[in-house]
């Protein structure tokens, strides 16, 4: 049996409902599950001092009028009522004929009664039906049936059989579902005994509540724009395709994309979306997927070398602008690894070997293997990644790793314990001043500390980071993340995330550098035609 959806919405403003299609066009409404905070819940209380109640049926609403109250609530609805055999066309019609102890209930399109009581079994039920009208009956409600109640006092039954599907409202309220809000309307599809939420709304309103959750309101408006813009390709492309087999397009967490509602809403970033409205990037006329990540650390990835998928537009691409992406280190033993290994189902017995097999063109790992003393597994693209699932921190915090302590950072060089490591002075002898230093790295090639940020010195007993702006080691704090690691297996990365599409904090820093939000979009995305909706 399909799930029923019924819809809520508060009363702020004009609505254009009532046996009326809604104003919205219907490409414009994006329904987002509120898996996060709303699911399998058996009740939810709305703080509206006014609500319209019904259901969505071939694109038309059916249900009350504005009803008031102080005190809403959602909860399901009892197995068996006392029911009047009278069938009136409208609420308010039910309502007049529901004298003081009923409640009318919505049956279908221009279809209401009224019942009476609410009972467990059909014997209590059969008990009290004397007590009403000598035209009354004791029905069995649907598995689908939903209240409103104001307090103690149920207002509305929704008692429908059939899915109805949900569009947005056409006024411009809010409603506020346990302290959290949201704008367009609420609808709950009913699972057994509990229900959850969806909130059904326009386009450029979903956007409104995932910019500020994907970046910081603070940070420069270009930025905020192309995030603006690849949040609207990701829902308009991948979005349902995540959720094809639920009754939603996109859910509300990282899963897709974070989505705060109205609650979640800044001025900077509304601007944003209303700025670059309608606007999407295209490639060979078809709307891309709009891929983005925290960080990359240098370089993006292919597509086809995190998922599989060859997408011409979602290439690896140098991102030399990107300086403030995350530094990390994992540090695993062997046992550990061992552990991780039996975890996901990989019977190769004790590890006693870690090991990178490949990169791309920009050092991002593509394949990593692990030799146990009973088999060997090769991870690629983005399993490299997900294997670590199950390990006490989770999963790797991208691919952009290696396994050797002089790993190039943007900005700065490790220089490792290797032989013919030094710190040069200017007359070429051996020491650790800041006055014309460079390094001499291995192969005994000079690198100039006049073009580096920072150096890292990493020797056997001891490590020193030098600073040219401020002449003088790097604090102890400052360097920890710096430092040479021991263990079994230690993995050196920077960057956060799968690493294709946009780097926000890249586009962060092409924004400050001056870069417009079409000169970001076109950095990260190959090939690609920005533009207005039907345009």
């Amino acid at each position: 049996m399909r799930k029923l959806s019924f819809f809520i919405i508060g009363f702020i403003g004009v609505f254009c409902f009532y046996n009326t299609v809604f104003c919205t066009p219907k490409e414009d409404i994006i329904k987002v599950g509120l898996t996060s905070k709303f699911h399998d819940i058996s009740k939810v209380s709305i703080s509206n001092s006014s609500l319209y109640f019904g259901i969505i049926k071939n694109d038309l609403f059916y249900g009350s009028e504005s009803i008031s109250g102080s005190d809403f609530s959602i909860v399901s609805g009892m197995n068996y009522y006392i029911s009047s055999n009278d069938i009136y066309k409208s609420f308010k019609e039910a309502k007049l004929n529901s004298s003081e102890n009923g409640i009318p209930v919505l049956i279908d399109k221009d279809c209401w009664k009224v019942y009476f009581g609410g009972y467990s079994s059909e014997k209590d039920a059969s008990f009290d039906k004397n007590k009403f009208k000598k035209n009354c009956e004791v029905v069995k409600s649907n598995e689908n049936i939903i209240v409103l109640s104001d307090g103690d006092t149920p207002k509305v039954i929704l008692d429908s059989s059939a899915y109805l599907a949900c569009v947005k409202d056409g006024g411009e309220g809010v409603v506020n579902i346990d302290g959290e809000e949201y704008r367009g309307g609420l609808e709950f599809i009913k699972n057994g005994d509990v229900f959850n939420v969806i909130n059904t709304l326009s386009l450029d309103e979903y956007l409104y509540g995932v910019v500020p959750c994907e970046m910081s309101n603070e940070w420069h408006k270009e930025a905020l724009k192309a995030q603006s813009v690849v949040a609207r390709c990701f829902a308009l492309s991948t979005g349902s395709g995540k959720h094809s087999n639920d009754y939603y397009d996109v859910c509300d967490s990282s899963h897709c994309q974070v989505y705060g509602g109205f609650s979640a809403e800044k001025e900077e970033t509304n601007l944003a979306v209303d700025e670059t409205s309608k606007i999407a990037a295209y490639h060979n006329g078809e709307i891309i997927e709009g891929n983005y990540f925290s960080s990359s650390g240098g370089s993006t990835a292919n597509a086809k070398d995190v998922w599989g998928t060859e997408v011409p537009y979602l290439k690896a691409v140098l991102d030399s602008d990107e300086t403030e992406f995350k530094i990390w280190t994992r540090v695993f033993s062997f046992s550990e690894m061992t552990e991780i290994s039996s975890a996901n189902g990989e019977n190769i017995g004790n590890v006693v070997k870690v090991y990178i097999a490949s990169k791309d063109e920009f050092g991002r790992v593509n394949s990593l293997v692990i030799e146990g003393d009973k088999g060997n597994i090769t991870l690629d693209g983005e399993k490299i990644r997900t294997f670590f699932s199950k390990s006490k921190d989770g999963i790797l915090l991208s691919r952009n790793f290696s396994m050797d302590s002089a790993f190039q950072f943007s900005g700065e060089k490790m220089i490792s314990q290797n032989i013919k490591t030094y710190v040069l002075g200017k007359n070429g002898e051996r020491q650790t001043e800041f006055v014309n230093i460079k390094t001499l790295s291995k192969d005994e090639s000079n690198l100039d500390f006049l073009n580096l940020d920072k150096v890292t010195v990493i020797g056997s007993g001891q490590t020193k980071i030098y600073d040219k702006t401020e002449r003088n080691i790097i604090p102890e704090k400052d360097k920890n993340k710096m430092e040479a690691v021991s263990g079994d297996i230690v993995f050196y990365g920077k960057g956060m995330g799968h690493g294709v599409g946009m780097s926000q904090m890249g586009a962060k820093a092409l924004a400050e550098s001056g870069k417009s939000y079409i000169d970001i979009l076109n950095h990260y995305y190959t090939g690609i035609e920005i533009k207005k909706f039907n345009d």
